[in-house]
């Protein structure tokens, strides 16, 4: 490629000053089937993502831990590298955090984890951040 398809490439795609945003989907294929995409666009909000280990939980000899995932991500599921930040995490019912609160996020990512208390029940967990939606997780708690 010369420099002048390379410059107008650059100038379409990525140097649009003052243009339409351009978002970019990416494919990945494995034997003919689609194993993964990503979606890459200018940031338009925050959302808060959450995943979780197991939510039904069970009391033995000792207490049930789950290990929360927390990410701060964009509209399109990227995870924000840049975000340095705070989580305020909240518990209700036969649980409890395993975490000071607010967790704090480095590079987007941190984590908590819960613990149940002794008692069967049901329980939750709330976890918020300045500029995006809350994510409440439903946890039940059974003894052996």
């Amino acid at each position: 490629m010369d420099y002048d398809v390379a410059y107008r490439l650059y100038g379409k795609y990525i140097g649009n000053w003052g243009d339409k945003s351009v978002m970019f989907r990416f494919e990945a294929y494995k034997n003919g089937k689609l194993v993964r995409e990503l979606n890459v666009a200018p940031f338009e909000e925050r959302v808060l993502t959450v995943e979780v280990d197991h939510t039904a939980l069970v009391e033995d000899k000792t207490y049930d831990v789950a290990a929360v995932r927390i990410r701060m991500t964009d509209q399109n599921g990227n995870t924000l590298p840049y975000f340095f930040g705070a989580v305020d995490a909240s518990v209700s019912g036969e649980i409890e955090l395993i975490a000071e609160s607010p967790v704090l996020l480095r590079a987007g990512m941190g984590g908590v984890y819960v613990r149940t208390k002794g008692k069967e029940g049901n329980a939750t967990l709330t976890l918020s951040a300045d500029g995006c939606k809350s994510v409440t997780l439903d946890f039940t708690v059974t003894q052996q």
